[in-house]
């Protein structure tokens, strides 16, 4: 199950402009909600680097080209 970010930046939109929210306050409440859902349903974020051939698209650079 893959996280869903579809209410993500309309809601830190709503928070920022009509709710005149801080916007250090909006990044303080994402990370402890992104804490949050880490601790309680790890199973929602998945680990993993995008290179795994999971069928996602490919690098733009591959590895070998960039070198050490």
């Amino acid at each position: 199950m893959a996280l869903s970010t579809r209410a993500g930046p309309g809601g830190t939109c709503a928070a920022l402009a009509r709710f005149a929210v801080p916007f250090p306050i909006v990044v303080a409440a994402a990370a402890l909600l992104g804490w949050l859902v880490h601790r309680l349903a790890p199973h929602v974020f998945k680990r993993g680097n995008g290179h795994d051939g999971d069928g996602g698209p490919a690098p733009s650079i591959p590895d070998d080209a960039l070198g050490d």
